[in-house]
């Protein structure tokens, strides 16, 4: 064998164990999980069976509703605008404003909604991926209405439990 073959063989080797090298951490109890060599914890960790999402609907007038798209809700990209309304909707009277705000902003449309909610749904992950996109549960956080009576009403109001 000449010497860059033998050469190219100890590389090869050597790479083909450090990319194999993480696999390791899946058997120890505290895993390490280290940049470039690592075993994918998020791949291969437990997920939870729901997930929640908050996010703005617009209510119409022939009673149905739209999700708003991030992109009229605020600056940057989509990740960024889910956060800022999570955030602005953590408190009752910060959901209020954001859905205030987010009527005002989509009252120049040629299709002015009736309404906005800010709510929370829950999705059943497995039912999501199988095709069934609609929520568990939804939750109104805050609402507005260009009707003169804006509020949010009771328990009843604020919690839709979806069949199934």
């Amino acid at each position: 064998m000449t010497e860059s073959k033998a050469l190219a063989l100890v590389l090869g080797a050597a790479l083909v164990a450090a990319v194999a090298a993480p696999v390791r951490e899946n058997w120890r109890t505290d895993k390490h999980d280290d940049f470039p060599l690592s075993y994918y914890p998020m791949f291969s960790a437990r997920r939870r069976p729901h997930g929640h999402v908050v996010h703005v609907l617009a209510d119409y007038a022939d009673d149905s509703s739209r999700n708003v798209s991030y992109r009229r809700l605020g600056a940057g990209g989509f990740n960024q605008v889910r956060r800022q309304i999570a955030r602005r909707a953590a408190s009752r009277s910060g959901a209020e404003e954001l859905a205030q705000d987010v009527l005002r902003r989509l009252s120049a449309d040629p299709d002015v909604p009736s309404g906005i909610r800010v709510v929370r749904s829950t999705y059943v992950y497995d039912d999501f991926f199988a095709g069934r996109r609609d929520p568990s549960r939804r939750r109104v956080l805050g609402r507005a209405s260009t009707s003169a009576t804006t509020g949010t009403g009771g328990k009843g109001e604020n919690d839709e439990r979806k069949a199934g």
